[in-house]
């Protein structure tokens, strides 16, 4: 089952309802809180709250919400930027030391330390080194998981 709160500030106080049980409400000083009470509040109502998808949504003023939807957005895209970066670094460490290329020209070559490009070498061995499995998947799972948190969903 999946819950869709929602919270608003009041001016002092966050309150927080659940849109699927009528009732279920409460509020908290601080979006923390808040949040922690209602799932209180919500496990008195329903049994599966522990196991439910929480959707939240927060109703801030226009004014308010537009230039923090496009930080958010702007974030969001230097993230997604940073990792798709690192996983370029990952390959090129990889190729280049399949060449046989020392690990501190490796280094000098990508602007990083040598224990950085050691450890990119190792992590590239953990999670790579199974056939099928390669960065570019590792970066497709990694950019699902960020939109899956950016909505505010959890399992």
């Amino acid at each position: 089952m999946t819950y869709n709160i929602d919270y608003e500030w009041d001016g002092n106080w966050w309150v927080a309802s659940v849109r699927e049980v009528e009732g279920c409400l409460t509020q908290g000083k601080s979006l923390y809180q808040a949040r922690n009470r209602i799932q209180e509040a919500l496990s008195g109502f329903v049994d599966d709250a522990e196991d439910a998808t929480i959707e939240h949504h927060y109703q801030i003023e226009r004014e308010l919400r537009t230039p923090l939807d496009r930080a958010l957005k702007k974030k969001e895209q230097a993230e997604a930027q940073l990792q798709e970066a690192q996983m370029l670094l990952l390959q090129a460490a990889k190729n280049l030391s399949d060449e046989h290329y020392p690990v501190r020209d490796i280094a000098l070559l990508a602007d990083l330390s040598h224990t950085r490009v050691q450890q990119l070498l190792e992590e590239y061995e953990r999670s790579f080194s199974r056939p099928g499995r390669t960065p570019a998947d590792q970066l497709i799972k990694s950019t699902h998981n960020r939109q899956r948190a950016r909505n505010g969903t959890r399992r």
